[in-house]
């Protein structure tokens, strides 16, 4: 292994490796790991990555993008772990995608704010690092989406009428949010914007689902708490286009048709719990099931899963969990995601762990990654969202590579 790291802070980052991620690796049924590696990444970051390429010749050729929470920088990486492209924002990380326009379009935690489970800013960066437009919102929070056009789709809390939850937040002391769908321009227009009320009933089904009081910050209790979106040109039900979202407190997926604002789909009757980051490919929705309900009542102590889930027939296609990868620790109770390589490898990361596993469809683990940040095991429960994975030809073409 050889570590690059030039200071002080590096002693500690090699007590965290030796506890964690620098242990010698699982043996792959393929043959023993083939690389280790371990990657600062810049003199003035607070991270360590550290990476094992066990199986080379199933890996995918996918980089990933990382923006970790204790940091205020994006790194681009590979499954070296080298750093392909760094964006220095400035900004305390919450989660960051690109845009088809090669873009960094990021959430952070806005400077003025201290808020839990909130974010507050949306900002644009070019891949020189040149800040093109913000957009600041105090009930910005989890992620976004960039959109062809350049404009943003974002999750906004949004108060609920005291009339829509009587009754259904019984222990809930502050008032309800749920969540809007908002199109943000550059200029900070909303041309678009969707309430989840309007689509959802809000009845005693999801009873006790909410949890009370979980923003504490802003003294209110969130009753949807949409976790990710994704927007896609078309689906198999239509051609126009659509936005798919997860809504973690009731355990629900929905595709839903951008202009009409009409359900497509819904995962209503799929054994979910929690679950994180659906995302949509071909005919198929791949997900991450926590199986962690948001109440302590309600929590059940089984493992994690990563779900295909057949759009058209509704079953469950293909499960990844325990079973697939023996002596890993599957569970993860909030955030994670998955997403599918191009030779069909499944990314995955398990966020309560702050790592990323690729396993091939059979389910052999062919890379790790794993995060490690002093500062993430005294302040925050992970040290990242999830990692956004995107193919080198993109990067490419988007001048993102050297």
């Amino acid at each position: 292994m050889v570590l690059h790291m030039t200071r002080v802070r590096a002693a500690l980052f090699i007590f965290f490796c030796s506890l964690t991620a620098c242990t010698t690796p699982p043996k792959s049924p393929q043959g023993p790991s083939q690389i280790i590696s371990s990657n600062s990444v810049a003199v003035d970051s607070d991270v360590l990555f550290v990476t094992q390429l066990l199986n080379p010749s199933k890996a995918s050729d996918e980089a990933l993008l990382i923006a970790p929470f204790t940091d205020d920088s994006v790194y681009l990486l590979n499954h070296r772990g080298e750093t392909l492209h760094r964006w220095q924002t400035g900004y305390r990380n919450h989660h960051a995608k690109l845009g088809p326009d090669g873009l960094l379009y990021g959430l952070y935690r806005h400077p003025k704010m201290n808020l839990r489970r909130v974010a507050g800013l949306i900002a644009v960066h070019s891949p020189e690092g040149k800040q093109l437009w913000s957009y600041e919102d105090p009930l910005l929070h989890h992620t976004l989406e960039p959109l062809p056009n350049g404009h943003v789709l974002a999750l906004k809390y949004k108060p609920l009428p005291a009339e829509q939850i009587q009754g259904i937040i019984k222990k809930s002391t502050s008032p309800a949010v749920c969540d809007e769908i908002a199109e943000i321009t550059p200029d900070g227009k909303i041309p678009w914007s969707l309430t989840l009320t309007d689509l959802i009933r809000v009845d005693q089904k999801y009873q006790g689902i909410a949890d009370p009081d979980v923003l504490p910050s802003l003294k209110l209790s969130s009753y949807c708490r949409t976790n990710s979106i994704r927007y896609y040109e078309k689906t198999v039900f239509s051609d126009k286009p659509a936005v798919l979202i997860s809504i973690r407190h009731l355990s629900l997926v929905l595709l839903i048709e951008k202009d009409s604002k009409k359900i497509l789909w819904s995962s209503e009757g799929l054994p979910l719990l929690g679950q994180h980051d659906a995302r949509i490919y071909s005919e198929d929705v791949l997900l991450f099931n926590n199986n962690a309900a948001s109440t302590p009542e309600m929590n059940i102590a089984r493992p994690s899963e990563v779900l295909s889930i057949d759009l058209k027939t509704k079953k469950i296609k293909k499960i990844f969990g325990q079973k697939d990868v023996m002596l890993q620790d599957w569970r993860s109770a909030y955030m994670s995601g998955a997403s599918r390589a191009a030779n069909g490898n499944t990314m995955i990361s398990i966020a309560e762990h702050s790592q990323v596993w690729e396993l091939t469809p059979d389910g052999e683990m062919v890379f790790k990654l794993h995060l490690i940040s002093p500062k993430f095991y005294y302040e925050l429960g992970s040290g990242f969202f999830t990692a956004e994975t995107y193919p080198m030809s993109f990067l490419k073409e988007r001048k993102l590579l050297p």
